[in-house]
């Protein structure tokens, strides 16, 4: 059980702060929407969760809570909840809550009764990869109010461009497990420190859109003419100009994201220095020796063990400081770019590694030190199969909460 918690505290994501979080103690609190239970992710066990409402009411907060919407007729259960829809006295009620709290916390995205395995309801949905019609309906009416206001989503990535100007805080809690709802409160309340990245890329609602020309149906070879299965249809992670397929993932996606791979803030003031050389040489001898063992091993992907010829390079030294006003960890990311990003399949950038402080106090600093490996300078061979050196000017991107304190070193492979 401690590491079901000890795993939700270090999952959460805070994506944004303007100053609502953490939420001062005692204050009175509208959790609004119908996500402040939303913690089981797919293939968990049948085990008790407590929303996030209890678990603020268990941290002393005055607690008010309405969803906001009405179930979906069309469908049944939870999913019915989640997939709410517009209703002027739910919407009326949740105003209400909203206007005699001190903050309000809006609780919305999806769950597992809209995306799991072999079922994605949001494919066929007309709110595809954006919220919900009736979530996003009565956040437009609550937001009205102006009152300090925190986006708690759930669930995978939601395109909530429309309400994310008017929101003070994001914090992305996907799906945090068994003591999700105490890991949000206590993240909330300013007892945890957010120390998590986002695992994957968000893409915005019109991503389907990019696709503007027909596909070809790989199982009977008809022509296609939906833009939206097109997008089915061209699976690749390479952007196509023939398809509009605009790339998928953050080694490949071409287009502005909601949010990017790896985001994720903290509430403490972190600063990241560069301890080792910021420009150096690599023999790409020992690169291409590598290359040329992992083609004849069958290693695609960095290999454990590793094999003899995947020597490290370069070793990244990076001193990150906490200066405060609150302890906490801190998450390192990683990123190599090629000397040619995006062109012949090479990706934008690739993660190498990542590593993690200990909890800091205020003012107290760590090293992180991360070997750079021969097999991280070398790029897919999509000729011969295999991997292959790949000369010129690489960079490493080293990322410590938000993208702006990021510190770069050059790498000269030659």
């Amino acid at each position: 059980m401690a590491i079901a918690r000890d795993a939700a505290d270090q999952s959460l994501v805070l994506l944004e702060n303007g100053g609502a979080l953490p939420l001062t103690a005692g204050a009175n609190v509208a959790v609004l929407g119908p996500c402040g239970d939303v913690f089981k992710g797919g293939y968990s066990g049948n085990f008790p969760t407590t929303s996030v409402a209890d678990a603020l009411r268990a941290l002393d907060f005055r607690v008010a809570e309405s969803p906001g919407c009405v179930p979906d007729p069309r469908l049944a259960g939870n999913a019915a909840k989640i997939a709410c829809v517009a209703d002027a006295d739910a919407t009326a009620d949740a105003v209400a809550a909203a206007r005699a709290a001190d903050v309000v916390v809006l609780a919305l995205g999806v769950s597992q009764d809209l995306e799991q395995e072999n079922f994605d309801f949001r494919a066929f949905a007309d709110f595809g990869l954006g919220l919900p019609p009736g979530q996003l309906a009565a956040a437009r009416a609550v937001l009205k109010l102006g009152k300090p206001t925190v986006l708690l989503l759930t669930g995978a990535s939601v395109d909530a461009t429309p309400i994310l100007r008017d929101v003070d805080a994001v914090l992305w809690a996907g799906y945090a497990g068994q003591f999700g709802g105490e890991a949000v409160a206590a993240a909330l309340a300013g007892h945890a420190n957010p120390s998590g990245r986002l695992p994957m890329t968000w893409y915005a609602q019109d991503f389907y859109e990019a696709w503007t020309a027909p596909a070809l149906d790989p199982y009977t070879g008809a022509v296609n003419a939906s833009s939206a299965n097109a997008s089915y249809f061209d699976a690749s992670l390479l952007p196509n100009n023939a398809t509009g397929n605009p790339g998928r993932t953050y080694r490949y996606y071409t287009k502005t994201p909601v949010y990017a791979f790896g985001a994720g803030r903290s509430y403490s003031n972190v600063t990241s220095a560069l301890a080792s050389p910021a420009d150096a040489a690599v023999d790409v001898a020992a690169v291409a020796a590598h290359a040329a063992e992992a083609a004849r091993e069958a290693v695609f992907v960095r290999a454990s063990p590793r094999v003899a010829t995947d020597v490290v390079v370069y070793t990244l030294e990076v001193v990150v400081t906490n200066e405060g006003p609150y302890a906490g960890a801190q998450t390192l990311l990683v990123f190599a770019a090629p000397p040619a990003p995006g062109v012949d399949g090479a990706p934008l950038e690739q993660l190498v590694d990542f590593g993690k402080t200990a909890t800091l106090a205020v003012g107290a600093s760590a090293t992180l030190r991360v070997p750079i490996h021969a097999h991280d300078l070398t790029l897919v061979d999509a000729a011969r199969g295999g991997r292959a050196a790949a000369p010129g000017l690489w960079t490493l991107r080293a990322s410590v909460a938000g993208r702006e304190r990021d510190v770069r070193v050059r790498l000269r492979v030659r």
